[in-house]
């Protein structure tokens, strides 16, 4: 039998326990940016529970009630007077105990793997810092095909060293050092099955990172738009493989994406 060659995680280091029983906490600030309070949200704070501080960022008052049942000695909850995306990032960033950052949005749950290897990493070295790979359900199906997942937003850093990008749809964290994958996945739980793709996508185009440089909005460029979208989608990224669920996302992304181009050229006049 030959020697099974470990994964790419010379990132960690440090010889300790992982656990997600609560017991062992790790010094890291944990942020979870609140705007719709998803039926996974209980699951999200149970996931990432290892960090000595869990930080809900609720957008509203209503959302912050909402959170309240939650009931938890460990987690704090901070309403914000933020009005856009961007702002309330930036001021629950700010509002951490610690300077190591684990952000988050409402309905990502990091998975077992991705919060062991954190619970084990060297934090001596605040010039690195870690993106995490992205993955999209429709209820308990992983969307596998379609564009939809993605490994390029950095999660896990340290706030001395980092700047928040506010020039996408998306807030993004920019960072001057090392960038490494960090092993594991967070799980996107928005959609709670298919009849939750359309309306969810068009209330919240920039969770999914919906493209803003064309403004056009002549009907033929618009018409090209979508369908482009829709065959990028469905036909380029195989996204026909997930079936049905392939097939409304791929709808709701050529809808969406043409409804933000109009969206967007309103607000430029």
């Amino acid at each position: 039998m030959t020697e099974q060659v470990p994964p790419p995680a010379q990132i960690v280091t440090r010889k300790r326990r992982a656990t997600l029983s609560g017991y062992e906490k790790t010094p890291i600030s944990a942020i979870i940016v609140v705007t719709v309070v998803h039926d996974a949200l209980e699951r999200v704070i149970a996931a990432i529970s290892f960090c000595e501080e869990v930080l809900l960022y609720c957008s509203t008052e209503p959302c912050a009630k909402q959170c309240a049942q939650f009931n938890r000695k460990d987690l704090t909850i901070v309403t914000g007077l933020a009005t856009s995306t961007q702002d309330h990032w930036q001021t629950a960033i700010q509002l951490a105990k610690h300077d190591w950052v684990f952000l988050l949005q409402d309905d990502e749950v990091i998975d077992y793997e991705a919060a062991t290897t954190v619970q084990v990493l060297e934090w001596y070295n605040h010039t690195r810092a870690w993106r995490i790979a992205r993955h999209l359900h429709v209820g308990a199906q992983e969307i596998r095909y379609g564009g939809w997942s993605d490994s390029d937003q950095i999660r896990l850093f340290h706030r001395s060293l980092a700047t928040l990008q506010i020039d996408t749809l998306i807030p993004r964290i920019v960072v001057s050092g090392d960038v490494q994958l960090l092993p594991g996945a967070l799980h996107r739980h928005a959609l709670r099955d298919m009849a939750d793709i359309i309306p969810t996508l068009a209330k919240h185009p920039h969770v999914y990172g919906w493209p803003s440089h064309s403004h056009t909005t002549s009907q033929i460029a618009l018409i090209m738009r979508a369908l482009m979208e829709f065959s990028s989608r469905y036909i380029l990224r195989f996204g026909w493989r997930d079936g049905y669920s392939g097939l409304l996302l791929a709808l709701a992304a050529a809808v969406t994406s043409t409804l933000v181009c109009l969206r967007t050229s309103r607000l430029k006049q």
